[in-house]
């Protein structure tokens, strides 16, 4: 099970000056790479007739002499000129791929390098990308069982995920860049307003101020969530309890992702008088994905 306790609170103390350092890191992103690496070699589209263009180079030759990029187009002399990403071929079977994360934690950058080299579109259970609706998508990213993630996947994509992906980001880094996310969309707290808001992302940063009054409300509680977003994917779906961290029923799991109408203390107080303590495992595992035990951690 993964932990959300330990040293986290040393490394990102409430009450520490140091604090988190002020605006989005910019150290290189590696998770992307690796991502992509793992499901080139493990056959990620195993039922379509894409061409992944990979060679065996022996001799005196050169790779980039075998590799024809249709993302691309060579316009000779070192140019070219960027073409976008397609859409994965509708009529034939995918392997498809749920890439889960805690807000900040780079999905956007690891599906800049899967569409790059697999010249597909990617999408999210938000369906906020134009075009995205009712279509099946190789790679699909969500924030489930946070608020933020709606899971909303429509009659496309029933029953059709095949595996999941965890991306893990250290919350020294993912919580602040969370922050920025909020304030670009002010806050949204609907599927509309977001919708609204998309373009706005990653074009501007929240004064310091506004970033420090977050922090100091709401630290205690992100980093409770983002513990509890990892053990639920570490434990395969098992439903806890976001404020205490025990096993908890389907209903109650329902109101601890809803946005809007549940306050902590009417949660912690339903929690508290649960007679059922079995365990119960999230029904989207087993349905609208193989299983939720991440088929790898990058």
């Amino acid at each position: 099970m993964a932990k959300s306790t330990g040293e986290l609170p040393s490394v990102v103390g409430h009450n520490n000056k140091q604090g988190f350092r002020w605006g989005r890191p910019s150290h290189p992103f590696l998770i992307g790479g690796a991502v992509c690496v793992l499901f080139l070699f493990s056959n990620l589209l195993v039922t379509s007739n894409l061409k992944l263009n990979m060679y065996v180079v022996t001799g005196n030759e050169k790779l980039e002499d075998h590799i024809e990029r249709a993302l691309s187009i060579n316009l000779g002399n070192g140019e070219c000129e960027w073409t976008p990403p397609r859409d994965a071929p509708q009529d034939q079977v995918l392997f498809s791929t749920l890439f889960a994360a805690f807000p900040g934690s780079g999905q956007r950058s690891a599906f800049m390098h899967l569409e790059g080299l697999t010249e597909l579109r990617a999408s999210d259970d938000q369906r906020i990308n134009p075009g995205s609706m009712g279509k099946k998508f190789a790679f699909m990213k969500t924030n489930y069982p946070l608020h933020d993630g709606t899971w909303w996947f429509d009659a496309a994509f029933d029953d059709n995920l095949n595996q999941a992906v965890l991306l893990v980001r250290n919350p020294r880094w993912a919580l602040p860049a969370y922050q920025h996310l909020l304030y670009e969309i002010e806050y949204s707290t609907s599927w509309y307003r977001s919708y609204q808001l998309q373009y706005h992302t990653y074009t501007k940063r929240p004064p310091l101020e506004d970033y420090l009054r977050w922090r100091e409300l709401r630290f205690d509680i992100e980093i409770k969530k983002w513990g509890w977003f990892m053990d639920f994917w570490m434990e395969g779906g098992l439903l806890r309890d976001i404020y205490t961290n025990e096993l908890t029923t389907p209903d109650h799991f329902a109101h601890l992702i809803d946005s809007v109408m549940y306050g902590q203390a009417e949660l912690l107080a339903e929690q508290q008088f649960l007679n059922d303590q079995s365990a119960y495992i999230d029904g989207k595992c087993g349905k609208n994905v193989t299983t939720c035990q991440p088929a790898a951690i990058a």
